[in-house]
């Protein structure tokens, strides 16, 4: 098996987003309950679908680096696997972070929001992306 070079997790904002949704479901699916003498169930069951969610997402790493692949994995249910030579270019925008790879000669794109990685975890995938790509430049 091979040894993970870098691991990039998620932020504080990311790891607790499904934390929250649940929250806001089971506090509304309460509310309701008292308010119409009558509980909803489906709110209730998404609030603990979320839940279930937010703990299975607690330490995840969305990006895994080994030597000659990635390993992309925004959700526990959701891998993508990328070998380096397929990378074609990458930006960091303002508030998304774009992946553009090669998968069966047609081009694809990961998206993802800023806000899920610390900002420290940005540069570290900036500067592991741009040594990816003008290594392989450079052979």
């Amino acid at each position: 098996m091979e040894q993970v070079i870098k691991e990039i997790g998620l932020s504080w904002k990311g790891r607790n987003r499904s934390f929250v949704l649940a929250g806001i479901m089971i506090v509304g699916a309460l509310f309701l309950g008292a308010t119409f003498k009558k509980l909803p169930l489906m709110p209730l069951i998404f609030g603990f679908i979320f839940l279930v969610i937010g703990f299975l997402n607690t330490n995840l790493k969305v990006f895994k680096f080994y030597q000659k692949h990635f390993v992309f994995q925004p959700s526990i249910a959701h891998k993508k696997m990328i070998l380096n030579d397929n990378l074609v270019s990458f930006e960091i925008e303002k508030r998304k972070i774009i992946i553009i790879y090669k998968e069966l000669e047609k081009e694809k794109t990961i998206k993802l929001l800023k806000e899920t990685l610390t900002d420290s975890s940005v540069d570290v995938l900036r500067t592991t992306l741009n040594d990816i790509i003008v290594n392989r430049v450079g052979v």
